[in-house]
Formats: structure tokens, C-alpha cells, sequence
């Protein structure tokens, strides 16, 4: 099997962000596969819950305020 790579060039503060979210012994593959399902899944069970305008508002706010303490980029 043909494994492909991708080089990307990050900041030394974007390259401390996932060094900060990764398990042990857990490559960077690994951590974004993780990561990617972990927000398929809280989106998933979060578009089961009827809100209104303001309640997603006030959600979508709450998390950016959670992005933000942890240095994560808010993408909805």
C-alpha cells in the first residue's frame, strides 16, 4: 500500500496548537483524522436539537469564546 503525504508550513503559534491536542504516541495523521470525526459527531448530534436564531447565535458564540481561550481557529 502507497501511503501519500503532504507537506504543509505552519506558524510556530498554528504548529503548538495541535502539539497541545495530541495523545501520546498519536502521530499528526492520526490527531486530524480524530479531530475530524470528533466534529462530525458533535455537529451531528447538535443539528438533532431544534434552536432558535438566537439560541444558535448564542451557541456559535460560546464556542468561538471556547476556540479562542484554546487558540483554535472557530470553522463552522
Amino acid at each position: 500500500m502507497h501511503c501519500m503525504t503532504t507537506t504543509i508550513s505552519l506558524t510556530k503559534e498554528a504548529y503548538g496548537a495541535p502539539v497541545r491536542l495530541k495523545r501520546n504516541g498519536e502521530s499528526f495523521s492520526e490527531l486530524i483524522l480524530r479531530i475530524a470525526k470528533e466534529k462530525e459527531r458533535i455537529w451531528d448530534y447538535f443539528g438533532s436539537i431544534p434552536l432558535t436564531q438566537k439560541e444558535e447565535r448564542d451557541l456559535l458564540e460560546s464556542i468561538d469564546r471556547l476556540k479562542k481561550q484554546m487558540n483554535v481557529k472557530a470553522e463552522y
